[in-house]
């Protein structure tokens, strides 16, 4: 959430890849992202999305039932908040519909080292990172 507070504001749209429950869908909307689009393998997200919207008093998030490859399109900014294991096959869809920037958080700092291969084999270039407990974030340009 830290670096979507930095990297988004004036960003056009923003593709959150397992966005769950919306939270940073959210965020990018109160940001200011005029195209947010969510995507979730779990159907429920659809209904979490629309009730925690409404508690924030946002609107105008688009979510789709399905992974990545399922989204049209390319945004400006592609967010995910999973687990390594989850988040890791999914990183050469997540580096072809960013336009510019990447931000990935759900890995554990035990596994930082593996993670940054990933990075650097999906050109994804970190230029922050953070970590908060055993959690580590990262930023990222194309």
């Amino acid at each position: 959430m830290r670096f979507m507070e930095k990297a988004v504001k004036g960003k056009e749209s923003i593709l959150d890849v397992g966005c769950g429950s919306g939270i940073l869908s959210i965020l990018a909307k109160k940001l200011g992202v005029k195209t947010v689009v969510g995507c979730d393998i779990q159907k429920e997200s659809l209904d979490e999305v629309a009730f925690n919207s409404k508690l924030n008093g946002v609107d105008g998030i688009k979510v789709i039932i399905g992974s990545v490859d399922d989204v049209e399109g390319s945004f400006d900014v592609v967010v995910a908040n999973i687990e390594k294991h989850l988040l890791e096959p999914l990183i050469p869809k997540i580096s072809e519909k960013a336009k510019d920037l990447v931000i990935l958080s759900g890995i554990l700092k035990k596994q930082r080292e593996e993670f940054l291969k990933t990075l650097e084999r999906n050109n994804l270039k970190v230029f922050l990172e953070a970590g908060e407990g055993e959690w580590i974030a990262f930023l990222c340009r194309k």
